[in-house]
């Protein structure tokens, strides 16, 4: 049986088991208006008023993008495969007669297979620029 005096009726309304609960109602409230801007689309411009970012001109034209500087073999893919793959594929190790990766043609003809041996992005990315500008370098070039 439900005793009257432990109803839940029976308590006050400010007694310290209501009072806690509204109090954490409260923050919680107040704690989620106050978090931050709403998740959502960004209010409407008004068409009246003037745009408080400025807008660029269609007439502007973008300034070209700088060259990229040419990667050289020599200078910075000897040594990423040096470093990652010494002792095999450098003089005196068992793949080397196989596939020397202290030829520039060898890289070259692997091309994406290399991955295999690079893991990291920024590996695979400087070599994958590599091998792009190599190909571009190596195409014929048309006469218009």
């Amino acid at each position: 049986m439900i005793d009257p005096a432990k109803s839940p009726r029976s308590i006050p309304p400010h007694s310290g088991r209501h009072y806690g609960w509204t109090v954490l109602l409260a923050q919680c409230l107040l704690l989620g208006c106050a978090s931050g801007p709403a998740v959502g689309r960004p209010p409407a411009p008004d068409p009246g008023r003037p745009s408080a970012t400025p807008v660029p001109s269609p007439a502007a034209t973008p300034s070209p993008s700088p060259t990229p500087a040419r990667i050289d073999f020599a200078g910075r893919i000897r040594p990423l495969l040096e470093e990652k793959c010494t002792p095999c594929h450098f003089p005196g190790g068992r793949m080397y007669d196989r596939m020397p990766f202290d030829r520039e043609s060898t890289v070259r003809i692997l091309g994406a297979a290399m991955f295999t041996r690079l893991r990291e992005a920024e590996d695979q990315d400087l070599l994958r620029t590599f091998l792009a500008q190599s190909s571009e370098e190596n195409e014929p070039q048309h006469a218009p």
